[in-house]
């Protein structure tokens, strides 16, 4: 498949919405499902959606690590089709396969044997302990199920197939979205399974997304996978995926990190952080479907030689993205403000958490602007040139030395309300912005892997 590259404003725009748009409009259906489910979830009680949430946490430190993994796998066959040599990527598709199950396996054992024992390490508080532990057990599945998805769904968007992904990830969502209305709460007459169902009927959609991909699979050379790994191969994932994953483990790792901290601060505060980040969800997979497409332009560009081109298209990317991202932030953190005045929304939030929920959300849309820019340098540009170590080492020590510190004392020592304390955990991105920039204007990012 042959790219262009932008040379103005106007066809990156084009090549965005020609790679991106399948991939953020998945994105956006998951987000949206996401808060759907979540509402669901949440008419079982402040309990059930906390321990939901907690464990989705847990969950999204794997699936990152998943995301690195495939992320790398993702940068190998773009720039092998950049050089016109996609039948070599066979082996390292393969390791990177059994790589994912060998990471997943695990959690589905403790999932399945000590689910109470791991919901205990999530939360002090009882009920929502019991309803975390019931959540693990009956979502052991999904961990190696997600495995294998994120892995065949990069490998086709690397190549430049996003629609495959898309109508995969799209069936998916519609069968999870039926089957969580039909069994969490029983309507229609069907039997009432609360949290295992949301847990069950993810498990499923992941099952049949695979099943999908897998067929559209067949005509290509990935199908034809090679019965034997090479060292090379290992070799090959182990460089471009182990830096991503370990990237992934301490970011997401953060993260979940500072969801035990507000779990610390109270059911309710728990409960409405958990409730408003699938909306902001929703934005965000409009820059996750940008940023993949800037990786895969990115990637093919560098595998084909261009690096000059390539540099001056990132730097274009990134001023656009970063720019629009902070005014659509502004603007819906200023529509959310107006219906909570207003009372637009009343009725649909529950009455304790309402002002909570909306507030902190306003202070995540403020915030849209920096981590979408953060976003597209992150997985569009610094990926697609494989420089992989700078951005594990970036994003773990302004996590770890930053984030983190400052949420555990604005939550548990200064007792700042959530939205204060979400602003402090989204000062990092404010600070990462002018580190991503100079990163992105040296062109010390490319780095053309050994094809």
């Amino acid at each position: 498949m042959s790219l262009k590259l932008p040379t103005t404003n106007r066809e990156a725009y084009q090549v965005l919405w020609r790679l991106g748009a399948p991939v953020a409009l998945q994105s956006l259906l998951a987000a949206t499902a996401g808060f759907v489910d979540t509402l669901m979830v949440s008419g079982l009680g402040a309990a059930a959606l906390g321990g939901v949430g907690l464990v989705s946490r847990v969950l999204f430190v794997l699936t990152m690590v998943l995301v690195g993994l495939s992320s790398g796998t993702g940068v190998l066959v773009a720039q092998y089709s950049g050089a016109d040599r996609r039948r070599a990527v066979r082996g390292p598709v393969t390791m990177a396969l059994c790589l994912g199950l060998l990471l997943t396996l695990p959690m589905s054992a403790v999932s399945l044997l000590w689910p109470h024992e791991l919901a205990g390490l999530l939360s002090p508080d009882a009920p929502v302990v019991e309803a975390a532990s019931l959540f693990l057990f009956w979502s052991a599945a999904y961990a190696p199920l997600s495995a294998v998805t994120l892995i065949l769904s990069a490998c086709l968007r690397s190549s430049g197939d996003t629609r495959t992904p898309m109508v995969a990830g799209i069936v998916g969502l519609i069968v999870n979205t039926l089957l969580n209305f039909l069994f969490i709460n029983g309507h229609f007459g069907f039997p009432a399974f609360g949290i295992a169902a949301a847990a069950v009927a993810t498990s499923v959609a992941r099952l049949i997304e695979i099943i999908l991909l897998v067929r559209a699979l067949k005509p290509g050379p990935i199908a034809r996978l090679p019965n034997a790994l090479r060292s090379r191969d290992i070799g090959l994932i182990l460089h471009g995926t182990g830096p991503l994953m370990l990237k992934e483990i301490a970011w997401a790792g953060g993260i979940l990190a500072s969801s035990v901290i507000i779990s610390h601060m109270g059911a309710a505060p728990l409960a409405a952080f958990n409730l408003v980040l699938p909306i902001e969800g929703i934005l965000i997979s409009l820059v996750g479907g940008c940023g993949v497409a800037t990786g895969i332009l990115l990637g093919h560009a560098i595998g084909a030689g261009q690096h000059q081109a390539a540099r001056e298209s990132a730097e274009r990317i990134r001023k656009l993205i970063g720019q629009r991202a902070l005014l659509v932030g502004i603007f819906a953190a200023g529509i959310v403000q107006l219906l909570r005045f207003s009372g637009g929304l009343h009725g649909l939030l529950p009455n304790e958490l309402n002002d909570l929920s909306l507030n902190t959300l306003s202070v995540l849309f403020l915030a849209f602007g920096a981590r979408a820019h953060n976003g597209i340098v992150s997985v569009g540009i610094l990926r697609s040139g494989n420089d992989s170590r700078w951005l594990m080492w970036t994003d773990t020590c302004s996590m770890w030395l930053l984030n983190v510190p400052l949420v555990a004392c604005a939550a548990l020592i200064l007792k700042w309300p959530l939205p204060a304390v979400v602003a402090v955990m989204m000062s990092e991105e404010v600070f990462k912005v002018a580190v991503f920039r100079w990163r992105v204007r040296s062109g010390r990012w490319i780095k053309t892997l050994k094809i």
